[in-house]
């Protein structure tokens, strides 16, 4: 006769044995079906790779189209313009490139060495530099390179932004170069709302200081390459990264290029649907409901977009509330002159001018402005709050001219605004605590969910997010 406390037991162990021996079947790749959610790149990147490992994937997007910020426009007058991210580039790991800049296309896309980017700071437009120049802030300049050069332990925590910068770059070029930049791009009014950090976001890392031939020198020390830029008539050739333009149309056309690769692997993909239900058996999913009740069966869940999405699907409550999104308005023009500059765009940090991001298409598709006259311009705004469009409209006009990025005389041959609302987080304390939150209910939650993409992982640009998926997904 069994003892009944002993055959409890024995059902317990086989139930933790069953859930365990589930759990790595699923990471093993040997079940049939992935879902991906959110059509980006790390959604793409992500439903190629499980197609080496699944018999079915499933790739789901809320959108019309695949791209996210991927994605392109044309008006009438056959401009195109871009939503955000332009250019494709080399991740240097062989794997990923063979995928994401395919040579059997990019043949015909135009190749850059690295990407042209400029900063406009305290009224002056600096070409070809990527990062702030520290002589900018006048005669500040020395006792600020003073504080500078004496910090040289770079410690591992900070309380917030500004106990970041101050222990890093000194007092005088945060208060004078990063406070005014990174309070206009977040919309916030003290460094020390934001978390240590956040000016990694927006080409902020480094500043250039003292002169070319100094810089090599003193770089060759950690201390101050983490924190000090090269000037723009050097550049070294380690972390060498081919970078990608269509010759024609804009970026989207990468797009085009995924779907094809998408529909020859046999991914099927659903744009215009969206998850209405998360089924899950435990802590494994099993089927999704999409919003047309078509159910799909799910070993394998993959999530790209913003977690409350997946809680509300999933039926998990989450009293963490959710970072505060900065609105974006991008305004896009086609003037009858080429601009003054020659960067392929540039990032706008001072306060008294509003465009934060200028893309300039002429510099990127030179051939295409020369014979059609007509020379495309992008300006992308960050605000708290909706902005009046014909008002900002004629203000981003007036602040190009006087950047003098386009000749006063230009005419408007074309324009058009878009607002994107609730689009980037403000990088405050609420959002790290939401995000850590957040992360880790989700994972705790599920066996088989994959956390991916900006939205749910720290790997804010491409090539990290695309490393990040590869590591996963790909050996």
């Amino acid at each position: 006769m069994w003892d009944i406390e002993f055959i409890i037991c024995v059902c317990h162990i086989m139930q933790l044995l069953m859930d365990n021996a589930l759990f790595i079947l699923i990471r093993g790749g040997d079940m049939s079906s992935a879902v991906v959610i959110g059509g980006g790149i790390a959604g793409i990147y992500s439903a190629i790779l499980l197609k080496k490992r699944y018999e079915s994937v499933f790739l789901i997007e809320k959108e019309q189209e695949l791209g996210g910020l991927l994605r392109s426009f044309h008006n009438e007058g056959n401009d195109w313009f871009d939503y955000g991210t332009h250019f494709i580039a080399e991740t240097n790991i062989k794997d990923i490139d063979e995928v994401i800049v395919d040579k059997s296309w990019t043949k015909g896309w135009r190749k850059f060495d690295s990407e042209k980017v400029g900063n406009f700071f305290n009224g002056v437009l600096n070409e070809g530099e990527a990062f702030v120049d520290a002589k900018g802030i006048g005669a500040n300049y020395y006792r600020g390179l003073n504080e500078f050069l004496e910090k040289t332990y770079i410690n591992d925590t900070y309380t917030d932004s500004e106990d970041q910068l101050e222990n890093t770059f000194g007092q005088t070029f945060t208060q004078e170069i990063f406070k005014p930049s990174l309070c206009k791009i977040f919309c916030v009014d003290s460094l020390a709302e934001l978390v240590a950090g956040a000016n990694l976001l927006f080409g902020m890392k480094r500043i250039k200081v003292l002169n070319s031939k100094a810089s090599k020198l003193i770089k060759t020390l950690p201390t101050y390459d983490a924190k000090m830029s090269y000037h723009a008539d050097y550049s070294p050739s380690k972390g060498y990264r081919t970078h990608f333009y269509p010759k024609v149309g804009g970026v989207g056309v990468w797009v085009d290029q995924m779907r094809i690769k998408l529909d020859a692997l046999g991914v099927t993909v659903l744009c215009g649907r969206s998850v209405k239900k998360i089924g899950h058996k435990g802590r494994v999913i099993n089927r999704i409901v999409m919003d047309n009740d078509e159910v799909i069966d799910c070993d394998n869940l993959v999530w790209t977009i913003p977690l409350v999405f997946l809680f509300r699907a999933a039926g998990i409550e989450c009293s963490t509330v959710g970072p505060r999104l900065l609105n974006t308005t991008l305004l896009h023009f086609t003037f009858d002159s080429k601009p003054l500059s020659d960067d392929h765009y540039f990032y706008c940090y001072d306060p008294s001018f509003l465009p934060f991001r200028v893309t300039l298409y002429s510099n990127l598709q030179p051939e295409v402005s020369q014979s059609s006259g007509r020379h495309r311009v992008t300006v992308e705004v960050l605000s708290s709050g909706v902005l009046d469009a014909e008002k900002t409209c004629a203000v981003v006009i007036m602040d190009l001219i006087k950047m003098k990025v386009i000749p006063s005389n230009s005419k408007v041959l074309y324009q058009k605004i878009m607002s994107i609302p609730n689009g980037f987080p403000v990088m405050d304390h609420s959002y790290a605590k939401s995000f850590e939150f957040q992360s880790h209910l989700a994972i705790n939650s599920f066996k088989n969910l994959s956390l991916q993409g900006k939205n749910n992982t720290r790997d804010w640009f491409m090539a990290d997010v695309l490393k990040s998926i590869y590591h996963e997904f790909g050996r």
